[in-house]
């Protein structure tokens, strides 16, 4: 019986503690509260009661906004009530009350969505002014959709085998059981092809949909400000990953097949120039003028060339040959002779030799990461100076407001200009700046260099035949390059000597990521591979068809019924319609990619 098990328990990987933030604040204002169902979605209200002598300044600035200027809301009159300010409740936000430069009173506070809130300041005796926050207008639970999701999911996870095998033995009961083995070896998937690996690219495809089509409206489908880390920040890197683990295994089968090194680099270069070349046209470049360049299929298609220029062309060491007598030699760091059952010699590889034959390729992708350093920390970056990698704008205190990523924004202005590079970025709200690329071109090195360290997981498993041997080193891996990424942000969102940022791809975001790659596929190839208690399913249908659901996706994801809405003037979109619209819309690309995988439809680039 074919074991199924969805796997709804995927979605808790937000177990990152490093989150980003958006925080809005608009001028409209009422002195009654807002009914609920016409506020918009993620906004609470608040006013302002103060009894006092003098004027004070209302300011405002979310706790995810590192050093930013506070924002001016309102200038409240001694003795007075303000009317009701909407403001952001999907994170904290740090009240301000000032008199000309002189700061009197303030506090943090985290309102809930379409909660409305007093905040009553009164000046006592002593010349100190008090604040107290109270609750007039309840909030509304925005999570309780997302627990019914999940639930449902997991309900489905848990009765799907059960209906596998109520199926088979039901339905198929009267068929031949020669035309049943037949047709379960035809849907068999490869005995050479991982079927974890397929998994795990299908997890990232699903979730990748679900976050470009809004994740719901919560904020931890959405990427991350600026430092930090969200869901949807990991598929990308993953995808990265991922890419990197298969490229072993691909040219390990081209070689055995006696194909010439000219004819791999001539499949490899036309492989990225089409990835290079659907990812312009998915950035619909109307007007050649300001036509964006980069792109997530480009940093795919640059990525990939250079990692297999490393493979194909960077020596490695020579594998000390198998003895071929009964007699075995010395053990080595790369081989350790033993014998079989039958007490015939059998030679294991060593215990370094996935990554002792490759050290010069090491070495060589680790160039990559010098590079990196040597741009983002020594160059000069003109009204920047060297080594910032803040947000700009009004971030840093407004110290940098044109210097949004450093040297990244000044490589990709100097390249492409400022025209052709993404112009939408996630700081342009929070922290009021101007265009950056989170695919920029200093972005290609960390990411080769990611892909380079998924390739050794693919070595693993052209290496080692145990999966005992297989699962140790991905749990070592794991635990090494995250506890450096760790390292490199000091466990910090901000204050670390290199963040974790998905926009920079900065070291300690690639190494967190590379870290945790390792721990999925680990449990992944746990559960589909070791065990055989789920087979991967719906993400392994997913997994082998991805560029088709990728540029699908992206291409009719405006279209029903992948995405719909209510035209009416008066609908105010909620957590609760924005996720059912989100979920239908990506379980739609999970029918179409169960259709191709049943109908052996796959489309490779």
């Amino acid at each position: 019986m074919a074991r199924h098990l969805y796997p709804a328990l995927v979605f808790l990987i937000s177990f990152v503690s490093c989150f980003p933030c958006i925080f809005s604040i608009t001028n409209d204002c009422s002195y009654t509260p807002i009914a609920e169902d016409d506020l918009p979605m993620d906004v609470a209200q608040v006013r302002v009661m103060y009894k006092g002598p003098f004027e004070l300044s209302f300011y405002a600035t979310s706790t995810y906004c590192f050093e930013c200027v506070p924002q001016f809301i309102a200038n409240v009159s001694s003795d007075n009530t303000t009317c009701y300010f909407p403001v952001s409740s999907q994170y904290p936000i740090n009240f301000e009350f000032r008199s000309s430069t002189t700061l009197h009173v303030s506090q943090i506070f985290h309102p809930l969505e379409h909660a409305a809130y007093s905040i009553h300041l009164t000046y006592n005796i002593t010349n100190a002014t008090l604040m107290s926050i109270i609750e007039e207008v309840p909030p509304t639970n925005a999570y309780i959709p997302l627990w019914i999701c999940f639930f449902v999911f997991l309900g489905a996870a848990i009765a799907w085998p059960f209906i596998s095998f109520t199926y088979r033995k039901v339905v198929k009961y009267n068929k031949v059981k020669g035309d049943d083995d037949e047709q379960e070896e035809d849907t068999k998937p490869k005995k050479n092809r991982i079927s974890s690996l397929d998994a795990f690219r299908g997890l990232c495809i699903l979730v990748m949909i679900f976050v470009n089509y809004g994740g719901g409206g919560y904020w931890f489908f959405n990427h991350s400000v600026w430092d930090g880390l969200t869901v949807a920040d990991l598929v990308f890197p993953w995808f990265i990953f991922i890419m990197g683990i298969a490229m072993p295994m691909s040219f390990s089968s081209l070689e055995k097949r006696r194909v010439p090194v000219s004819a791999i680099m001539k499949k490899v270069i036309q492989r990225s120039i089409i990835l290079f070349g659907l990812g312009l046209f998915l950035n619909n470049g109307s007007s050649i003028g300001t036509w964006r360049i980069l792109g997530v299929l480009q940093r795919f298609g640059g990525t990939y060339l250079f990692t297999s220029l490393i493979i194909v062309f960077v020596p490695t060491l020579k594998k000390q040959e198998r003895p071929r007598s009964n007699t075995a030699s010395e053990s080595t760091l790369l081989l350790t002779p033993s014998t079989n059952e039958a007490g015939e010699l059998v030679v294991k590889p060593g215990l370094f030799e996935d990554l002792y034959v490759y050290i010069i390729q090491w070495i060589v992708a680790s160039f990559s990461i010098v590079v990196w350093l040597c741009i983002t920390f020594l160059l000069n970056v003109p009204g920047c100076g060297k080594g910032y990698l803040g947000p700009g704008g009004i971030g840093n205190f407004g110290m940098y407001q044109n210097c949004t990523g450093g040297a990244a924004l000044y490589v990709d202005e100097v390249i492409f200009g400022s025209d052709h590079i993404f112009n939408n970025p996630t700081t342009k709200v929070m922290y009021e700046t101007g265009s950056f690329d989170p695919e920029g071109t200093l972005g290609y090195l960390t990411s080769i260099f990611l892909c380079f360290i998924g390739v050794s997981l693919g070595r693993i498993f052209l290496t080692y035949r145990s999966p005992h041997e297989k699962i140790i080193r991905m749990v070592l891996h794991g635990i090494f390059w995250g506890a450096l990424g760790t390292l490199l942000c000091k466990g910090s969102q901000f204050t670390g000597w290199i963040p974790i940022n998905k926009n920079l791809w900065s070291l300690s975001f690639i190494f967190v990521m590379a870290g945790t790659g390792f721990l999925v596929q680990c449990l992944f190839y746990l559960l589909i591979d070791v065990f055989e208690v789920w087979n991967g399913s719906p993400f392994r249908f997913l997994g082998t068809n991805s560029i088709v659901l990728y540029m699908g996706h992206e291409i009719l994801g405006r279209y029903f019924p992948f995405s719909f809405s209510n035209n009416m003037a008066t609908y105010v979109p909620q957590h609760p319609s924005l996720l059912l619209q989100n979920v239908i819309g990506t379980s739609v690309w999970v029918l179409i990619g169960y259709l191709k995988y049943v109908k052996k439809f796959f489309v490779k680039i």
